[in-house]
């Protein structure tokens, strides 16, 4: 998924600052570095995952012979992509979840 171990390490400390009771800081103040320092670093991760995904269709429907196929390649690569965004955000999802984000994906 991209996930390098550079950025592992990153996460790693990032998270373990953000839990770190001894220090002092207001709620926007950890809110913000949380948003910058964890959060961002897995947008960022997710955004690149979404950009494959969106080239591997638009590939794929591009050269299909008929709108059956490009129909069934949109759907496995939305599926296949919210599959990785669910692993980049530490995300499980029961039936009805998996149901709902899919419907997202279409509506």
């Amino acid at each position: 998924l991209g996930l390098t171990p550079e950025l592992q390490t990153q996460l790693q400390t990032a998270r373990d600052r953000l839990l770190d009771r001894s220090r002092r800081s207001t709620t926007e103040q950890w809110m913000n570095e949380f948003r910058s320092d964890f959060q961002g670093k897995l947008d960022l991760l997710a955004w690149e995952r979404i950009n494959f995904w969106a080239k591997r269709t638009g590939v794929v429907t591009a050269v299909s012979p008929n709108g059956m196929v490009d129909s069934a390649a949109m759907l496995a690569s939305s599926f296949s992509m919210l599959g990785d965004l669910c692993h980049i955000y530490q995300l499980r999802t029961n039936r009805a979840g998996t149901m709902w984000l899919f419907s997202q994906v279409f509506f």
